[in-house]
């Protein structure tokens, strides 16, 4: 019987951090899905460029010539970490253009592409 009771009297509780659980998380599973990529700096052999990811769980970047989808990105670039908002690829080319998309997956299954940016490796340093 006292079980009963006690149940009784934390249900109406458990039933509210349920519900705000679930509403913190449906919350952000509704956020717009969205990634930008700005140019960053530049050396004879690396690039860098910043980032901007909302409503996403994953995203990736990747350097092409070709046109791409969010899908091609996402399996075959290099991963980003959604909660840093640059990144930093080196081993280039001096020299070297080079254009680089991004994309991002949310929760629910969508993808995003970013806009694309054109970036070229200043030449090597002479000294």
């Amino acid at each position: 019987m006292q079980i009963k009771k006690l149940f009784a009297a934390f249900m109406p509780a458990m039933l509210l951090v349920a519900t705000l659980l679930c509403g913190c998380e449906q919350k952000d599973a509704d956020a717009p899905l969205k990634i930008e990529i700005t140019k960053g700096g530049i050396s004879s052999t690396t690039i860098s460029f910043g980032y901007s990811v909302s409503g996403a769980v994953e995203a990736a970047y990747m350097i092409t010539d070709d046109a791409i989808t969010a899908e091609e990105v996402l399996s075959k670039g290099t991963a980003l970490n959604i909660k840093k908002d640059e990144a930093v690829v080196s081993g280039l080319t001096p020299d070297t253009t080079y254009t680089i998309v991004a994309a991002a997956k949310s929760a629910s299954g969508s993808v995003a592409l970013s806009n694309m940016i054109v970036m070229t490796t200043k030449e090597k340093d002479t000294d």
